[in-house]
């Protein structure tokens, strides 16, 4: 089991997901206690880990924003912001 460190703090279910129990413990199930590699935001914040950023404030806050919107699930959304990031 590959279990995500990032599952207890994740503001998409402590913020976003608050009413939904059964939708979230079905998210938390497949992306944070199984296979955290599936999960778009995992794979965002590992992006930022690794020493890629946004280019400037303005990119910082769409960044932000979209971040606030991204699902587990929302590959495509992830690829997008993720090239969004350049590498310093």
């Amino acid at each position: 089991m590959d279990t995500c460190i990032r599952a207890e703090a994740c503001s998409f279910f402590n913020k976003k997901m608050t009413s939904m129990t059964k939708m979230v413990e079905s998210y938390k199930k497949r992306y944070c206690f199984s296979d955290k590699s599936a999960c778009a935001r995992n794979r965002v914040f590992d992006k930022i880990l690794q020493g890629f950023s946004p280019a400037d404030d303005e990119m910082m806050t769409r960044i932000e924003r979209e971040m606030k919107h991204l699902y587990p699930d929302d590959t495509t959304r992830a690829e997008t912001i993720i090239g969004w990031l350049v590498k310093y």
